[in-house]
């Protein structure tokens, strides 16, 4: 099993590093997959990488692609549950978001 550590590493070989943080942070690619998140995000998902990158951003709640047609804004989960509810803005090297998650 890789640490976390080397998913670090691994994560930095494919350009895709988020800063651990208090807080929860997801990069979504243009076609709103998951290409990167740090430590805190895949604490509060309770998905491992492996589970999560490359996947569509509907494994994120149920975040429907749809949502994020806007430059920014927020989303809650459709049961109406706070802890599950991020944030989202347009990723500014262009074709994807950035993501912050309650934590």
């Amino acid at each position: 099993m890789a640490t976390i550590e080397d998913r670090q590493a691994d994560s930095a070989a494919k350009g895709g590093v988020l800063p651990d943080a208090p807080v929860g942070l997801v990069r979504l690619d243009a076609s709103a997959r998951v290409v990167a998140a740090n430590r805190a995000a895949w604490d509060l998902l309770a998905l491992s990488p492996e589970a999560l990158l490359g996947q569509p951003c509907e494994r994120l709640w149920g975040l429907p692609a749809t949502v994020l047609s806007d430059e920014e804004g927020s989303w809650c989960a459709p049961d109406g549950d706070p802890a599950r509810r991020l944030r989202y803005q347009a990723d500014r090297d262009g074709g994807g978001w950035v993501l912050w998650l309650p934590c």
